[in-house]
């Protein structure tokens, strides 16, 4: 009896630590990027996080940063209902050219509906946009692309305009790099992503782009769950005459999310200042000055493109946030100098 006693015992340990270490591998793994997951079942993180940035200054400050705001002993030390972080998504996790993926899409979505809207065939500006290559949506801002989503929407439940963006999302690739769009993501910013959700920060998109477009790809591409995007928006209502609960987009631009727009969206979602603030534009400088402004230590970063081999180099929309970045001290990424490999393919 005894024998079967001590058997059962060392059995339930066994099991025991079987069943914390699959919680464990569940909590480590639940809500971080596929690049995060590979690498923590292999080990990779075991030795540098951030192994896609190259030595040197930017790298060190940030890892010198988060050190210094997660020890406890810092005077500079941030508690973890503090730690949030703030991303802009185009052209500061995922390229942005030759426009704006969210416009091409768009473009291609308008297109396929064009034969229910023959009020488009007289306006010259739909017909232009929907004669447009992918190099001339370069001037076309989300905000006019989002007028004409609004349309071809036609007062659609959000959940039904999910799946023609998914298929696109699925099936649809960048000119150059042959990729799907949703694959053009800097490995660099998805390792700074994780390695800051690692130290306990709370990570948010906030962008210009449409949020329900964002997320689409957002949590399987990024980690980041939908309910931490903020984005444009278009407005909304509850319906039930199709005889269930609907949420129906209207016709009309709610909330454009650039410029002063960003802090005000944070505002409201979050209701604390990022410590940390990531962007790359014009469009970005608010919400980099609302982080850098917090009362405690913060850090700003703004990734400037200039890399024309491996991605593209470019200062256009982003000609009044360098100076300012570099009158303020925030971090400046350059893509050609800081990052070892943009992409992951």
């Amino acid at each position: 009896m005894k024998n079967y006693l001590s058997l059962a015992l060392a059995l339930g340990l066994v099991l025991s630590m079987q069943t914390r270490g699959a919680l464990a591998d569940s909590t480590v793994t639940s809500g971080h990027s596929p690049l995060a997951v590979e690498s923590y079942k292999s080990g990779v993180h075991k030795g540098d996080p951030l192994r896609s940035w190259a030595d040197g200054r930017a790298k060190e400050r940030i890892v010198n940063f988060v050190k210094d705001v997660v020890d406890p002993k810092s005077k500079n030390f941030v508690p973890l209902e503090d730690r949030y972080a703030t991303f802009d998504n185009d052209g500061t996790i995922l390229c942005e050219k030759p426009a704006f993926f969210e416009v091409i899409y768009t473009r291609d979505r308008a297109r396929a509906v064009q034969d229910k809207h023959p009020e488009w065939a007289s306006d010259p500006q739909v017909q232009k946009f929907l004669n447009s290559s992918d190099d001339d949506l370069l001037d076309v801002h989300t905000s006019e692309s989002m007028k004409i989503m609004a349309q071809a929407a036609g007062h659609s439940s959000l959940e039904s305009l999910r799946e023609p963006a998914m298929q696109w999302l699925d099936s649809a690739k960048h000119q150059r790099f042959k990729q799907l769009y949703k694959k053009l993501h800097y490995r660099p910013m998805l390792e700074l992503i994780d390695y800051l959700r690692a130290n306990g920060f709370k990570i948010y998109l906030c962008s210009g782009g449409q949020a329900d477009f964002m997320r689409c790809y957002a949590s399987s591409e990024y980690g980041i769950d939908s309910s931490q995007v903020i984005g444009s928006s278009l407005e909304l209502e509850y319906s039930d005459q199709s005889g269930k609960s609907e949420i129906v987009a209207q016709p009309k631009l709610q909330v454009f999310n650039i410029n002063g727009n960003k802090p005000v969206t944070i505002s409201r979602h979050i209701g604390k200042r990022p410590v940390i603030a990531c962007g790359n534009s014009d469009g970005d400088t608010q919400m980099l000055t609302y982080a850098g402004d917090r009362n405690g230590p913060s850090l700003s970063i703004l990734i400037h493109h200039d890399d024309a081999a491996r991605e593209y180099s470019y200062d256009r929309g982003a000609e009044k946030v360098l100076p300012i970045a570099a009158q303020k001290g925030w971090l400046v990424v350059s893509m050609k100098d800081d990052f070892l490999k943009v992409f992951d393919f």
